[in-house]
């Protein structure tokens, strides 16, 4: 840099580096520089501190001198404000309390802490998700959490009227674009090295383009969204029931499905395809995502995918087969969800219940859904997929969010009408906070919640029966 320079703290995270002469540009480095690992795929597989050797400014140019590795890439980002850009410095360096609270979006893993904190996400050029998979230790990009970062950012900018938001949406909305292959689709490898696409992370990349198409139209993301569309809209299997999206792309054939090493059952319940596990939750975001498409740009060419999707998603919520199977079964199940100091009160022979269905009863669950298919369980618990072999309540909180409830209280009269005498008497048993909107939330607490995914998932986990009702899993 030309000129003396002065180093000092900024109050919204990192660090500023100010000119003597005042007519010399400001430069903002959010975060301390990195080195990392990543594979031939772009998938990050380690990152640490660099080693800052030294600062040396003289009157004639400064310097930062920054020790690299070999084996490691060296990533720093910096900003470059001009001497007439110093409103933006002002900005960074009076940040309101709001701005460096912790914000925590629905389909986040980590919270974004103050305008620096989009440079745990922002490495150079792409969007990652801020922390390594447990199971294979490595980063992927996400354009579900590009999603989330956008949206946090237009509401500081709404909040604030600071303008360096728009700057960091716009770096955001850049990266999600400039990622996107030839075809409209973004690839992820989240389980394989086949760099499969999953289509919950696609979503969120139409739904983060919508959401700027919105604020302004421009022929360039208008043409990423159309091109993502079409991708979206091809990613669907033919069921009995109506159309369905995928899950990513591994569910498009057999051979791939079994080369990915994930646990499935290959099946043709409901008239689907093997290789399609029918999961909820990234069915129903591909309807929404889908559909805004219409409302945004003003494209109903896949109006009829759509109205199919629902459809076949109310008839999937109505199945109400082997009732008193599935109630004895889900009985056994809840024991399984008890916070520990009320499992560790329960009789010995309870316990002993819990340890076997837990062991052994979970693991087959997937042969009585592909027998009697069915989402929707005695109690409220609505199932997230009908052809994997693990279970998981925690997806149970994603599942009662309002667009599902929408779905799910469209379909109440069908699902009451197919629904046998005995087993009405048996729902009318039922505690009333099972019961309002058909899906196991209490009757106080029937509208969606502003705290989001993060709280509804803490419900489950420490008290199970606090968000799916709380005669169940004891009155099932």
């Amino acid at each position: 840099m030309e000129g003396a320079y002065g180093l000092e703290s900024c109050a919204s995270g990192g660090w500023l580096i100010r000119p003597v002469d005042a007519w010399r540009p400001v430069y903002w480095i959010p975060r301390f520089p990195t080195l990392r690992r990543c594979d031939a795929q772009g998938r990050i597989l380690t990152e640490e501190p660099a080693t800052l050797q030294g600062f040396r400014p003289t009157l004639e140019e400064s310097s930062i001198e920054i020790a690299g590795r070999g084996d490691a890439s060296l990533d720093c980002t910096v900003w470059r404000f001009p001497a007439d850009a110093s409103g933006f410095i002002g900005e960074l360096q009076r940040p309101l309390r709001l701005e460096l609270q912790p914000i925590f979006m629905l389909a986040s893993h980590t919270s974004l802490c103050g305008p620096a904190g989009i440079y745990n996400y922002l490495v150079p050029g792409d969007v990652y998700e801020n922390r390594f998979d447990w199971r294979r230790k490595r980063k992927i990009c996400s354009e579900l959490e590009a999603y989330s970062l956008y949206l946090a950012l237009l509401g500081l900018e709404t909040a604030t009227g600071k303008k360096v938001y728009r700057l960091l949406k716009q770096q955001i909305l850049l990266s999600v674009i400039a990622r996107q292959t030839a075809d409209g689709s973004w690839c992820h490898g989240e389980w394989t090295d086949f760099m499969e696409s999953h289509y919950r992370f696609h979503n969120g990349g139409m739904l983060l383009l919508e959401t700027a198409l919105q604020e302004g139209a421009n022929g360039t993301i208008g043409d990423a969204l159309r091109r993502a569309a079409s991708v979206l809209s091809r990613c669907t299997d033919r069921t009995d029931i109506g159309l369905w999206f995928f899950h990513d792309s591994l569910e498009q054939s057999v051979e791939m499905t079994e080369k990915s090493g994930i646990s499935w059952v290959p099946s043709r319940v409901l008239g689907k395809s093997p290789a399609t596990k029918m999961i909820l939750n990234s069915h129903v975001d591909a309807i929404v995502t889908l559909d805004r498409y219409r409302e945004v740009t003003g494209d109903g060419q896949y109006s009829e995918q759509v109205a199919s999707a629902l459809t076949a998603t109310r008839k999937l919520l109505a199945l109400r087969p082997a009732e008193w199977l599935y109630r004895l079964l889900y009985w056994a199940v809840g024991l399984t969800l008890l916070p520990q100091p009320e499992a560790e009160r329960l009789p010995l022979v309870l316990r002993a219940l819990k340890r076997v269905t837990r062991n052994t009863l979970i693991p087959q669950l997937h042969r009585v859904k592909r027998r009697f298919p069915r989402m929707v369980m005695p109690g409220g618990l609505i199932e997230r997929h009908l052809s994997r072999l693990h279970f998981g309540v925690n997806y149970h909180s994603v599942t009662t969010t309002p667009p599902v409830s929408w779905i799910w209280r469209a379909s109440g009269v069908v699902s009451r009408a197919k629904t046998s005498k005995a087993s009405s008497r048996a729902r009318s048993k039922r505690s009333p906070t099972l019961a309002c909107s058909g899906i196991g939330l209490n009757r106080s607490s029937h509208k969606p919640r502003a705290t989001g995914l993060r709280r509804s998932t803490r419900s489950v986990r420490s008290n199970p029966r606090s968000h799916i009702g709380v005669t169940w899993p004891r009155q099932c």
